[in-house]
């Protein structure tokens, strides 16, 4: 059967199911604007194409009908029933909504929802081997597969997993065995098609054979020496761990095998598979659309939806380049020059140049490649609602991973830092995916990859049942940055609210969600990430990754998984481009039983909780339950730490000798081995810390560590939304202590130094807000008025006509000296809290016609000894709030203790009080 003409059918797919049920979407267009229809089995390119009835039979014909028109308004395409490719359907800048309207390519719903493929249904099946139970049916010589799916499931090439008896010759392949059936190798059929692959670590290393001669086995070149390149890494191929495509191999039920000179397709049925009922699809396609513009006319304004993609096949590891895999779904290879360059794998949609396009609720299933890429100065897409399963490479892919050194895009720039900033690929987004069962032909692929870009969001997926990685972003290892100066088009990249679960199935040494390169503002923040299955991190920042913020993720083991890393910064290359830099892990929820591995010293780990099985508390719950497809949004987070500064963003004027083990960050860190350190000889120092919200403080504490004694003279400052202000200053010895501020709110706090005996060094700086214990509490001051005791030559009464709170007041008249007043016994109180800040408190006034006085409030002790008083001036025009801290200790040297309140010169008025009370703040 051959495929140079368009094919129409049925088209059997099992075991999906599309968003939001699987639903195709109808054609609602308004009165405004246009709908074309599309049925390639019913249809004629002769018809009008407005109805359903006089739908057009190509897309190719509603494309250029489109063309030609005059966009008013938006314009619908819709497909019904199977559509089968013959090429792929392509878009170009011409294809574009225009006049800010959109081209809208979508499914119409009913029996026959639509369907675009790239396969041809196989027929005409007959017996051919009785004995060995084989059938074979005709294809064609004008294509050839990597791919068949069987009743929807994909089927098995003719294969042997670890055959034995094969030793590696590295330079040119494998030695067969001297006995066996491999050990007539040389004899087989069609050997140039016999593909040779093994799972090493990370990779899938896949190649073919050159030849077979004297016993050894020769694969293709560039291919071999790609991968042996790879084996400096452990991940080069060194066994034939699958050998499969060759009719000699062809043994089991459900094994099919291809044979390219003839155009037979043979296959062994199954228990229970009638042949003359089997549904066979033979992808013949790598790609179904492609939208391509260039970087002058992108193509843009493109809407894809509800519409199932399938039937794809990746030819890649039948070249003599083969597939010498690398991770995520690239490959190095090794030029003719001795230099090597990666090459990403194809996907069924590829888009390039491409600007506001949407892929909304399609299903993409049954494919031998990647889902979805974009690429090449892609911006403002949308790829949201889809399901993805049953994908062989990547499921979707945004942006591209040439930086130079390994190799230039198709332009001729690097992806990584384009001299074209129209090259740099931005601002898209991928939500609302469900992803499944990716992988299945490459296992090192990954549900989402991103490479270089700039302010993608992967948001609200839920990524499960995955050979290795769930989503990964960035590339180069950090090498791309080396020597380069633009590291500002890749970065403010967002993952949030994502759902991962059991993944890492079957590769080593990934994550849930995997990152590379510098990325600066990037986050990862409310994903809920369970059951990996392999080492080394659920969440793994690896080499050169730089400038993300890890926070409010939840990391469960409890649903199984061998995984027992929770985070990973990798901390490997010394200071070198490699390491991982500013890296902020915090406030994360993770199970008990698992850790922290190998964290750079140049990144920050703190204020994370460990979760103990069912005793999850409610806001870990909250992530979980909003985490994936189903999720909303959270409400704002509780504080995880009492300590303010704990893990905040902080800077300084200097770091010593510009060491990042010193930045600033080392100084909330919440490790106290770690430091902020800095040049001496500079006119004044700096430490500022950040909050994340404004804060209410009345605690600070400086602790030098190891280095005692070097700051001298200090400023605490806070930012007032104009400027910083002023709150506390010392001349000392030694900094480091605990200190008791006025209380205030703030955004911002700064630590700043006027002088230091050599550069000022700072292991932790802490900001906490001292809730206040009550000794004498102002609401129980009437009740207790009458406990009130002279103090001095006074007498004292209550006054019930014009209390400041509640019904009566006290009156202390009569004084015959300054220090007369009222007093209230609180030695208890005070004996139990020895040293701290005592906050005193109340509220007063003179009789009318008396002017105005100084009132102090002490603490005082039985001799009469006091320490610093709170003083404040009252007069007879209404109540006056005095208030104030002292510091004291009373350990070991109280007699009594009382809390006084009285005048500092004599007057000759009535002093009224009331609401008195006293607060100890440790």
């Amino acid at each position: 059967m051959g495929v140079g003409k368009v094919l129409a059918g049925v088209i059997c797919l099992v075991g999906f199911m599309g968003f939001s049920g699987g639903v195709c979407l109808a054609a609602e267009t308004d009165a405004s604007g246009c709908t074309l229809y599309v049925d390639q089995l019913n249809g004629s390119d002769e018809n009008n194409g407005e109805s359903l009835e006089q739908a057009f039979q190509t897309l190719e014909k509603a494309r250029d009908t489109v063309r030609g028109m005059e966009q008013t308004a938006d314009i619908t395409v819709c497909v019904h029933g199977t559509y089968r490719l013959a090429v792929p359907f392509t878009l170009t800048q011409d294809d574009s909504g225009k006049n800010g309207h959109r081209i809208t390519y979508k499914g119409l719903e009913g029996d026959k929802p639509a369907v675009l493929t790239g396969a041809v249904p196989i027929e005409g099946w007959e017996l051919y081997d009785e004995a060995g139970g084989i059938y074979r049916a005709q294809t064609g010589t004008d294509h050839y597969t990597r791919d068949l799916f069987v009743n929807g499931q994909k089927a098995v090439r003719a294969r042997e997993v670890n055959p034995d008896g094969f030793q590696m010759d590295a330079s040119c392949g494998f030695i067969c065995p001297e006995s066996g059936r491999f050990s007539e190798m040389g004899a087989w059929g069609n050997i140039p098609d016999i593909e040779i692959s093994q799972l090493v670590k990370w990779t899938n290393q896949k190649g073919t054979v050159a030849q077979i001669r004297d016993g050894k086995i020769y694969m293709k070149q560039p291919f071999w020496d790609s991968t042996r390149r790879l084996a400096q890494w452990g991940i080069g191929m060194t066994e034939p761990a699958v050998i499969e495509n060759a009719y000699e191999l062809l043994d089991e039920p459900g094994e099919w095998y291809l044979q390219r000179d003839t155009g037979y397709l043979y296959y062994i049925p199954k228990d229970g598979e009638d042949m003359e009922s089997l549904c066979v699809e033979m992808p013949i396609l790598e790609h179904l659309i492609e939208a391509r513009g260039d970087i002058e006319q992108p193509v843009q304004n493109l809407v894809f939806e509800g519409i199932t993609f399938t039937g794809t096949t990746n030819l890649a590891p039948l070249r003599a380049e083969g597939w010498p895999d690398h991770q995520a779904g690239v490959c190095e290879h090794l030029g003719s020059n001795a230099e090597s360059y990666d090459e990403k794998g194809t996907a069924a949609l590829e888009f390039d140049w491409a600007h506001g396009v949407t892929v909304r609720a399609c299903t993409f299933t049954n494919l031998g490649n990647g889902g979805i890429a974009f690429d090449l100065g892609s911006r403002e897409n949308l790829i949201t609602q889809n399901t993805l399963t049953g994908i062989g490479g990547n499921g979707i892919m945004i942006g591209d991973i040439n930086w130079g050194g390994s190799g230039l895009n198709e332009i001729g720039q690097s992806d990584h830092h384009p001299e074209d900033e129209r090259c740099v690929v931005r601002d898209n987004t991928v939500s609302y995916n469900h992803i499944t069962r990716i992988g299945e032909d490459l296992t090192s692929a990954v549900g989402i990859m991103v490479g270089y870009t700039y302010g993608t969001v992967i948001d609200h997926n839920t990524l499960e049942d995955l050979p290795y990685t769930a989503i990964s972003l960035g590339w180069g290892w950090g090498s791309s940055e080396e020597g380069n100066v633009r590291t500002d088009l890749t970065g403010y990249n967002q993952v949030t609210y994502n759902r991962i679960a059991n993944y890492m199935k079957t590769n080593l040494d990934g994550g849930g969600i995997y990152t590379l390169g510098q990325q600066e503002g990037s986050v990862i923040r409310y994903n809920y990430l369970s059951g990996q299955d392999n080492e080394y991190a659920y969440i793994y920042l690896d080499n050169g990754t730089e400038d993300y913020l890890v926070e409010y993720n939840v990391i469960s083991s409890e649903e199984g998984g061998r995984g027992t890393h929770w985070y990973m910064s990798n901390n490997m290359g010394g200071a070198s481009e490699i390491q991982t830099f500013r890296n902020m892990c915090r406030f994360n929820y993770y199970s008990s039983g698992l850790s922290v591995f190998n964290n750079s010293p140049y990144c920050t780990v703190g204020g994370n909780k460990e979760l103990i099985p069912g005793q999850w508390p409610e806001y870990a719950l909250e992530i979980a339950s909003n985490a994936g497809i189903e999720g909303l949004t959270n409400s704002e987070p509780p504080d995880f730490t009492d300590n303010f500064a704990l893990c905040q963003t902080a800077f300084s004027s200097n770091c010593y000798q510009n060491n990042q083990l010193y930045a600033a960050e080392r100084a909330v860190d919440g490790d106290e081995n770690t430091r902020w350190a800095s040049d001496e000889g500079q006119e004044y120092w700096w430490l500022q810390v950040d909050f994340t919200k404004e804060r209410t403080f009345n605690r600070v504490v400086i602790d030098e560590g190891s280095y005692k004694g070097r700051i001298r003279d200090y400023t605490i400052q806070y930012w007032d939304g104009n400027g910083w202000i002023s709150l506390y200053r010392e001349q000392t010895q030694n900094a480091s202590k605990t200190i008791a501020v006025e209380t205030v709110s703030a955004s911002k706090i700064r630590l700043w130094i006027d002088e230091a005996a050599v550069g000022p060094t700072i292991s932790e700086f802490a900001v906490y807000y001292q809730e206040p214990e009550e000794l004498l509490s102002e609401n129980d001051f009437e009740d207790n008025i009458g406990s009130w005791m002279k103090l001095g030559s006074v007498k004292l009464n209550t006054d019930r006509l014009n209390p400041f709170a509640g019904e009566r007041c006290l009156i202390i008249s009569e004084r015959t000296a300054e220090w007369h007043g009222t007093q209230q016994k609180i030695k208890d109180q005070l004996e139990q809290k020895g040293k701290g800040t005592y906050h005193l408190k109340a509220y007063v006034k003179l009789s009318e016609g008396s002017g105005h006085a100084k009132v102090q409030l002490n603490l005082i002790d039985q001799d009469g000894a006091h320490y610093p008083t709170v003083t404040g001036e009252v007069s007879s025009q209404g109540w006056t709030l005095i208030e104030g801290d002292v510091e004291a200790d009373w350990t070991g040297r109280l007699q009594d203790g009382y809390f006084a309140v009285n005048t500092v010169d004599v007057i000759d008025a009535d002093l009224y009080l009331d609401q008195c009370s006293v607060q100890w703040v440790p």
